[in-house]
């Protein structure tokens, strides 16, 4: 059987920038995505309609909420795509990693936006995507350099420390990949290193497993994108299909426990009121409560065995 053939961009074109004229590399600002690497067509056009149907813009680009169809025609003005006043698709050198770069103008944190995005699906319960997997904000893209990295990185790391309280640890975890990149000076211990210096030890505490906070390093080829968001777990470390089948606790689950709770309630009411009713009558009737069985397992005692 045969390798599946690539499709290219949207329309089944060469592998690159799917419009806007931009190309991947250092400065860049939007989201990153993981799809499927033999249908980026198709995983484009579910990246533009999830930011269309999610990510608030109106105010962010400038535009008039309160314009009508009726007065942009009579304007003259040409309607567009909601996703193509903020921002546009690129293709990146590792096939299955698509980069949704948000336009200089539009004034939109990633991280808010992936948040949006999140809360949506978490909202309706209902599976968006079918080629496109995860999301990670970008908040620049900048030439792969441990020391560049860790100087763009710095003021967020602090920031995010600092704003922990005395009471409880911040978790934090750094989510690192590294694709068709060899450079030996990129080396993921010397880089956790630098960053981890930087958060404060006694507010901060390092969670593999199950992070609050996650530090995102990801290197393609030359470029690092960076990213930092919070609430990793509360939104099922952002992953599209999780988020869409994750509805807390089953109705069923939930019914049975709430059963067996009650049931035990009720036991506990019965047992209460018989020794209440067996206190009452003692008391009417001038009797003393029997004293409690000293051998409760035998029917006499051990002095009267002779």
């Amino acid at each position: 059987m045969g390798k599946r053939p690539w499709e290219g961009g949207a329309n089944g074109g060469k592998r690159g920038n799917y419009g806007g004229g931009s190309s991947f590399g250092p400065g860049l600002r939007g989201i990153l995505f993981t799809s499927d690497p033999f249908k980026a067509g198709q995983a484009v056009k579910e990246i533009k309609s999830l930011v269309a149907r999610h990510v608030k813009k109106d105010a962010e680009t400038g535009m008039d909420a309160n314009l009508s169809i009726s007065k942009m025609l009579e304007q003259g003005l040409q309607q567009k795509s909601p996703t193509d006043d903020i921002g546009v698709a690129i293709d990146t050198p590792c096939k299955g990693w698509i980069m949704y770069k948000f336009k200089d103008g539009v004034d939109i944190d990633p991280r808010e936006a992936v948040k949006q995005i999140a809360g949506g699906i978490l909202k309706t319960g209902k599976q968006e995507t079918r080629f496109v997997y995860k999301m990670q904000p970008i908040i620049t893209t900048i030439n792969a350099h441990p020391e560049a990295i860790e100087r763009e990185l710095k003021p967020y790391v602090t920031e995010a420390s600092d704003a922990q309280g005395p009471i409880g640890l911040l978790s934090y975890s750094i989510i690192w990949a590294k694709k068709i990149c060899s450079n030996p000076i990129l080396d993921r211990n010397i880089i956790y290193d630098s960053i981890a210096k930087h958060m404060r030890a006694d507010r901060t505490i390092v969670d593999l497993k199950k992070p609050s906070l996650a530090i995102i390093i990801t290197i393609i080829k030359t470029t690092a994108c960076l990213g930092i968001i919070d609430q990793y777990q509360e939104h099922r470390e952002y992953n599209l299909h999780k988020l869409a089948s994750w509805q807390g606790p089953p109705a069923a689950a939930s019914a049975i426990v709430k059963k067996e709770e009650q049931e035990e309630s009720d036991e506990e009411e019965e047992e209460e009121e018989e020794e209440e009713e067996e206190l009452r009558l003692c008391e009417c009737g001038g009797l003393k409560p029997p004293p409690p069985l000293r051998y409760p397992y035998t029917l006499y005692r051990p002095s009267d065995q002779k």
